[in-house]
C-alpha cells in the first residue's frame, strides 16, 4: 500500500525544458506586441492577435498569481499593458480635448487621436455608442459628431498645387485623387453646384477629363509600378486602388472589352484574386517538384515564393487548409530553404534517371532550361569544386559520356561539325541540321552583344558568312 501510494505521489511535474519553452511563448508574444503598438499606438483587442493573452496577463495580475519577473518585462516594453479598454478610452478622450485647447476649438486631429474620433463618430451613427460615453464626449468636445468640413477652396488648392508640381492631375489613390473623382461623379449626375464648376473650371482646366485619357494615364502608372515590382501593386502601393476599381468594374459588367484587353496585356494578372494567385504558384510548385523529384530552391521557379510559405508556417499565418494542401501536393516543402530534405541518394539516382531519359530523347546532353539540365549543371559545379563523390562520379561517367566536358569544348565541337557541314555542302547548316540550331545561337548571341570577342574571331576564321541574317533558317 506504501508502495502505492508513494507512486501516485510522485508525479510528473514540468521540467526545466518545458518553463524554458514557456518562457519562450512569453518573449516570442510579447515582442509581437510591442510590434503591435508600435503599429497602432494601442494595445490589441481580444480580437486581434496576442489580445486574449493580454487580457489573460491582466486577470492573472489582479489575482497576484502573475510573476513578478513577467510583470517587469511587460512594465518595461508596455507601460499600459495593464489598463482597462475604460482607461484607454478616457486616455483618449484627454489627450483629444487637450489637443482641441491647443488648436484653438479646431476638431481636426491627425494621427492616433484623429483615428480615435473618426471611430467614435462611426460607433455613433450605428448606435454602438453607450450614453454614458456620448455624454462625456459631448462635455468634453462639445461639436464633436460634426467635425468641420474642408472648405471646397482648400481641395481646389491642393489639387492645383499638384499639377503645378506634377504637371498632371491626380490620380484616384494620390492626394486628392478621390476628392477630385468625386467632383467629377457630382457633374456627371448634375448635382455640382455651378459655383464649385466654375471655380474648377478656372483653377482646373479639363479637371473634368475623366475619360480615355485618365484611363490611359491610370494604366500607365499602374503597369510601370508592376514593372517596378515584378507583381501587381497591392494595399497601398502607387496604381493598387485603380485596380481595384478596374475589378469591380468587370465585376459588374462596367467595364468595356477594349479596356479589359489593355490591362490584360499591360498587367498580366490584374483580374487574378489572392487566393487564385496562390493556387497558381502551387501549380506551378507541383510542376516543378513532378519535374525534377525535389521542390524549388531559391533560384528555382516559386522558389522565392515557397520560401515565403515556409515563413508564414513558422510564424503560424498560414491556414491549415494551405498548408494541408502543400503537404498533399509538395511532400518535403517544410524543409530548409534550399528545399532538401529527405533521402539524398535516392533523390539523386532518381535525377540521374531522368538525365539518361533526357539525354536519349535529346540525342545531346540537355541545357539549362530543358528537364534535369539545371541539375547537370548542379554536377558540374559540384565536380569542379572537387564536391562529388567517387561513386557518383562513376555513374555518371558511365551512363552520361561527356557529362563534364568543358564548355568551350562543346563549343568547339559545334563549331568543328559546323565546318565539316559547310565543306560538305558548301552552304551553312540549317536550324534542323547539325549544328544548325547552335549556329542560329551565335548569330543571336552576336546581335546582342554577348558574343566573346575570341569566339567571334573563330567563327569568322573558320566559317567566313557565318553571321549572314540570311543563312540558317528552316
Amino acid at each position: 500500500m506504501n508502495e502505492q501510494h508513494s507512486n501516485k505521489s510522485v508525479r510528473p511535474n514540468p521540467t526545466s525544458s518545458s518553463r524554458r519553452a514557456a518562457r519562450k511563448s512569453f518573449a516570442d508574444r510579447l515582442s509581437e506586441a510591442v510590434d503591435f503598438h508600435r503599429e497602432h499606438d494601442r494595445l490589441p483587442t481580444s480580437a486581434e492577435p496576442n489580445g486574449e493573452w493580454m487580457l489573460t496577463l491582466r486577470r492573472a495580475a489582479r489575482r497576484g498569481s502573475l510573476p513578478d519577473e513577467r510583470r517587469a518585462e511587460l512594465d518595461r516594453h508596455l507601460p499600459d499593458w495593464n489598463q482597462t479598454l475604460e482607461d484607454v478610452w478616457n486616455a483618449r478622450l484627454e489627450q483629444a480635448a487637450a489637443l482641441r485647447k491647443e488648436q484653438g476649438d479646431s476638431l481636426k486631429f491627425s494621427g492616433p487621436t484623429g483615428v480615435w474620433l473618426n471611430n467614435q463618430r462611426n460607433l455613433a451613427k450605428r448606435g454602438k455608442l453607450s450614453p454614458e460615453r456620448r455624454e462625456q464626449l459631448d462635455r468634453h468636445l462639445p461639436g464633436w459628431d460634426t467635425p468641420r468640413q474642408r472648405p471646397f477652396s482648400d481641395h481646389v488648392a491642393a489639387v492645383a498645387a499638384f499639377h503645378s508640381a506634377q504637371g498632371r492631375l491626380p490620380h484616384q489613390d494620390e492626394p486628392e485623387g478621390h476628392w477630385l473623382s468625386a467632383q467629377r461623379q457630382a457633374l456627371a449626375r448634375g448635382t455640382l453646384a455651378p459655383e464649385r464648376q466654375t471655380l474648377l473650371d478656372e483653377q482646373l482646366p479639363d479637371w473634368e477629363r475623366a475619360g480615355q485619357d485618365t484611363f490611359e494615364e491610370h494604366l500607365k502608372a499602374a503597369a510601370a509600378s508592376y514593372r517596378e515590382l515584378g507583381r501587381r501593386p497591392k494595399s497601398s502601393e502607387p496604381g493598387a486602388r485603380w485596380l481595384n476599381t478596374q475589378r469591380r468594374l468587370l465585376a459588374t459588367g462596367r467595364l468595356t472589352p477594349e479596356r479589359r484587353a489593355l490591362l490584360d496585356a499591360r498587367i498580366p494578372g490584374w483580374n487574378v484574386t489572392q487566393n487564385e494567385l496562390w493556387n497558381a504558384h502551387l501549380s506551378g510548385a507541383a510542376d516543378f517538384y513532378n519535374l525534377h523529384g525535389r521542390v524549388p530552391r531559391a533560384r528555382d521557379a516559386e522558389g522565392a515564393w515557397l520560401a515565403n510559405q515556409r515563413r508564414a508556417a513558422i510564424t503560424h499565418k498560414i491556414s491549415a487548409e494551405r498548408a494541408a494542401e502543400l503537404d498533399r501536393r509538395l511532400p518535403g516543402w517544410r524543409g530548409d530553404i534550399n528545399g532538401r530534405g529527405g533521402d539524398h541518394e535516392s533523390r539523386w539516382n532518381a535525377h540521374l534517371e531522368r538525365l539518361t531519359a533526357a539525354v536519349e530523347q535529346l540525342g545531346r546532353l540537355p541545357r539549362q532550361c530543358e528537364s534535369e539540365g539545371r541539375w547537370l549543371a548542379d554536377q558540374r559545379e559540384a565536380a569542379k569544386k572537387g564536391k562529388i563523390s567517387h561513386e557518383r562520379r562513376q555513374k555518371l561517367d558511365a551512363l552520361v559520356p561527356g557529362w563534364d566536358t568543358k564548355r568551350d569544348q562543346v563549343w568547339q565541337a559545334r563549331l568543328e561539325t559546323a565546318v565539316a557541314f559547310h565543306e560538305t555542302s558548301g552552304r551553312m547548316p540549317k536550324r534542323r541540321e547539325p549544328a544548325g540550331q547552335w549556329l542560329v545561337d551565335q548569330r543571336q548571341r552576336a546581335r546582342k552583344g554577348t558574343l566573346s570577342p575570341e569566339r567571334r574571331a573563330l567563327l569568322d576564321q573558320q566559317l567566313p558568312g557565318w553571321d549572314a541574317r540570311s543563312q540558317g533558317r528552316s
